[in-house]
């Protein structure tokens, strides 16, 4: 009877917490990285079973977890959405690279005109991630970068990192109106010339100087993040590229980012466009 009493408790006790560690991973998409054993050691006095602990072992699950579903829609064109995609290329992730026409003839308007209403905030890149939509283009870029472990370990390095890529996004933005977005020929000119001469060596003398303070590899953490690929982007997108070669540290890195295998094979394999 005693025995048959202690079984029960034992195995009261083993449900109660499988099921309570259920539904701690139930919580998270991922299914467990171990699969865990518990047991209930007794000890019995006067013929009664009297609680002494409990233990667990865990061996590692044969279980992958599962990765979301990602859809991330633009134009055909690198632009805006190139840094989603290197970082996507170097995590691994397999993914939808939905195209649209470019908006720079009439077809190409019309078709955006029908699709722009659908979008977040009338812009694109969006990346749908189980179907959960989500706009502007660092704000998918910095989503992919913490999920697949490229903004640094800790929030000093997810800073650092940020920080450079918000000095890329100033220096693009610039670029961009001075060699795409400037209508009249003598601004643009003008424009171009400020940028040549003025913001793209300030720029690469500012990223130098910060490159030296984390130890010249990478912008964080003394390993690659997302703020590495970005440099990488703008450095290969520039008009005149000889003024990454005034900051040695950073054309260091883009050579090594350019080298990483995942990165190499997506430039070399994507589709061409025009910017």
């Amino acid at each position: 009877m005693n025995d048959k009493k202690n079984s029960a408790t034992i195995s009261t006790f083993k449900i109660t917490l499988e099921s309570r560690f259920a539904r701690l991973i139930t919580l998270h998409r991922a299914p467990p990285l171990y699969h865990t054993t518990y047991k209930l050691i007794t000890t019995v006095s006067a013929g009664k079973p009297r609680f002494h602990q409990a233990v667990f072992s865990q061996q590692p699950s044969r279980l992958k977890p599962t990765m979301p579903a990602y859809t991330l829609t633009y134009f055909d064109l690198r632009a805006r959405a190139e840094p989603a995609r290197l970082i996507l290329a170097q995590a691994g992730v397999e993914y939808e690279d939905k195209r649209l026409p470019p908006p720079f003839d009439e077809e190409g308007q019309k078709h955006w005109a029908s699709v722009k209403p659908s979008t977040p905030f009338g812009t694109l890149p969006i990346l749908a991630v189980d179907g959960v939509v989500v706009g502007q283009s660092m704000t998918v870029a910095r989503l992919l970068a913490r999920e697949h472990g490229l903004s640094g370990k800790t929030n000093l390095e997810a800073a650092q990192a940020d920080e450079i890529v918000d000095g890329i996004t100033d220096a693009t933005e610039k670029q961009y109106t001075a060699f795409l977005f400037e209508k009249d020929e003598a601004k643009k000119a003008e424009l171009q010339k400020k940028f040549n001469e003025d913001v793209a060596p300030t720029f690469f003398k500012n990223m130098e100087a910060r490159l030296e303070k984390t130890g010249g590899e990478f912008f964080a953490g003394n390993a690659l993040s997302w703020a590495d690929i970005l440099m990488f982007h703008f450095a290969s997108e520039l008009p005149d590229k000889t003024v990454v070669d005034k900051a040695p540290k950073v054309a260091a890195l883009v050579a090594k980012v350019g080298a990483l295998p995942n990165i190499k094979k997506w430039v070399e394999s994507r589709p061409q466009s025009a910017v």
